[in-house]
């Protein structure tokens, strides 16, 4: 096959039929895993956007509620050896646990029968949405969502009512939302966060410190904890290497990298 590094190496594109599956969290990653794997030796040479696709979806799993959409990639070659790209669109229906959302309610519930407020941090929007839910739900909290899709006002109107304390959970797209937020506890008002949850963690060290500085701040002597949810022997794994050796850079992933992620991230 081709490199698909070139962008006219492939000729033809056909959309697969839409496929819909029940599975429980763990036993999907394992098989997206392996079908990834699979991808990676149905081509010899997989473009950067395409191994950063294999690794996000498998992220976007661990953070997945009862439904998960994505798409699965097939390369061949076909007639005068041109390369055929064939997609098939996969649901997956999921069966409970989930893993980063049950936990991340459970500490919620927990902070909060201490009277405590919490800011929770995604780089993803729909787990954000999927939590949303579920705590509505349960009429115990009041919650916001401050996505990019939210307005000026409906953005100043979130962080007022948490400065404010009428706000139970704030729930924030970290690559939307880390910056010119103030939601650490001060004399200035009464309410403010002093524990932060992070269902995922993103490639920049500088995003996290940015995220948690929204309830941080200098000359204060409340301590402030940053919770991270993280699955062992998972992609989680491969994420926080990065992260701790500043590899900031996604130019730096090669299949060989990637490859050795899907082998042992398999959730043993």
């Amino acid at each position: 096959v081709p490199s698909l590094d070139d962008p006219t190496w492939c000729h033809s594109t056909r959309e697969g039929r839409h496929v819909e599956r029940t599975s429980q969290v763990g036993k999907a990653y394992i098989q997206l895993a392996n079908e990834s794997l699979a991808m990676l030796d149905e081509s010899h040479d997989l473009a950067p956007s395409m191994q950063l696709e294999l690794i996000l979806r498998l992220r976007q799993l661990l953070l997945a509620g009862e439904t998960f959409k994505y798409a699965k990639h097939h390369y061949y070659l076909g007639h005068d050896n041109e390369v055929i790209h064939e997609k098939e669109e996969v649901t997956l229906h999921l069966e409970g646990p989930y893993p980063k959302l049950d936990r991340c309610e459970e500490i919620i519930a927990s902070l909060q029968g201490e009277g405590e407020q919490v800011v929770v941090f995604s780089t993803m929007n729909q787990p954000l949405h999927n939590l949303k839910k579920a705590l509505d739900r349960t009429g115990f909290y009041t919650v916001g969502l401050l996505t990019g899709e939210a307005t000026s006002d409906q953005r100043q109107k979130m962080v007022t009512d948490f400065q404010n304390g009428t706000l139970d959970v704030l729930l924030i797209n970290k690559l939307a939302g880390a910056e010119g937020l103030n939601l650490q506890k001060c004399d200035s008002w009464k309410g403010g966060a002093r524990f932060m949850i992070h269902l995922d963690s993103w490639w920049n060290p500088a995003k996290e410190r940015q995220a948690n500085g929204r309830c941080v701040r200098m000359n204060t002597n409340v301590p402030v904890q940053a919770i991270y949810l993280h699955v062992a022997n998972s992609v989680d794994d491969f994420i926080q290497n990065i992260i701790d050796t500043k590899a900031e850079q996604i130019s730096q992933l090669d299949v060989g990298i990637v490859r050795k992620m899907l082998q042992e991230g398999t959730l043993g």
